[in-house]
């Protein structure tokens, strides 16, 4: 068929292809995603959102250096594209390259202020970076400028449920529930924090609920790990435990780690001076078994975390 002959009717392949994808990529399948962009880019190879949009995908199933290459093209084609500034901010974050990642997020935001996905980035790079009130201001402009954005109330919840807030975390969540009944990561942010407050089966129903829609979300699973710890009489403890002191944020959870080995020693101290010696011999075996159980909690609490994913990627129908 000739130029002039050609069918305007029947749609692009390449567009076709990038909308099958995109909603790929909002079901939560980032390897599906990956496949119809590269059908995709056999049609328009120099598109540089198709570049873009495989790089994220790339990113989800952590293939941090094919994701950089993907975003360098894109940004080859197109230097001043925000969204691929973005991305490439993410994957450096990913790498724990700090200094690259806020590079590419403040050229994000120069290209494009008013994109509350932009703010987003500077927040998830502040966050990582352990600037908690400099995260606290983006999200809060990233909210101004999408207020009916379900996703920046997810974030600013994430925020909350991770700094020791979870009745903020709660408000937040619920308001992008009311815009989006069915969006995937407040649900499951709502399900840790109704495990906070002891309602381990609403939690479990979250859990389920998000497992059913994705098998493999790690936030899911970790969810449903969590439960089953907080039921566990050997991990119930670790895990009452472990969310208290993550709930005090990084600085305050190291403070009172050494405030309570401090407290350790000069108890230990006391009782020999009292001439307790056998007091102080059962405060060093306590505080023994309380740094063995504490380290050996999170490996075993990881390990179920895997054997939950291996479980729900090899159930029938999943």
């Amino acid at each position: 068929m000739s130029g002039e002959e050609r069918d305007f009717s029947a749609p692009d392949p390449s567009w076709v292809d990038q909308a099958q994808a995109i909603r790929r990529l909002e079901m939560g399948d980032p390897r599906g995603a990956i496949e119809f962009l590269k059908r995709a880019l056999g049609h328009s190879p120099e598109n540089p959102g198709l570049h873009t949009l495989l790089a994220l995908a790339l990113l989800e199933t952590k293939r941090l250096h094919a994701a950089e290459l993907e975003a360098g093209i894109s940004l080859d084609l197109d230097p001043e594209y925000p969204i691929a500034h973005r991305i490439m901010a993410s994957v450096q974050l990913a790498k724990r390259n700090f200094s690259k990642a806020r590079e590419h997020g403040a050229q994000s935001l120069a290209l494009d202020p008013n994109d509350a996905q932009n703010r987003l980035m500077q927040a998830r790079i502040l966050q990582a970076m352990n600037k908690k009130e400099e995260a606290k201001t983006e999200l809060e402009m990233a909210i101004s400028l999408a207020p009916e954005d379900p996703n920046v109330h997810e974030a600013m919840g994430d925020h909350c449920r991770h700094h020791g807030d979870p009745k903020g975390a709660r408000k937040f969540y619920q308001a992008a529930l009311e815009l989006e009944p069915e969006h995937f990561g407040s649900l499951v942010g709502m399900g840790y924090v109704l495990l906070l407050e002891g309602k381990v089966e609403e939690a479990r129903d979250h859990a389920i609920w998000a497992l059913s829609h994705n098998p493999t979300n790690e936030e899911a699973i970790g969810l449903i790990t969590a439960i089953k710890a907080r039921k566990s009489p050997f991990m119930g403890l670790w895990w009452r435990f472990n969310a208290w002191l993550v709930g005090k944020g990084e600085v305050r959870a190291m403070v009172t780690l050494m405030i309570l080995f401090v407290l350790y020693r000069i108890g230990s101290q006391v009782l020999l001076d009292l001439g307790q010696e056998d007091a102080s011999v059962t405060l060093r075996y306590l505080w023994l078994g309380f740094a063995v159980y504490t380290w050996v909690a999170p490996g075993y609490f990881q390990r179920q975390i895997q054997a939950e994913l291996r479980e729900v990627q090899l159930k029938p129908g999943f």
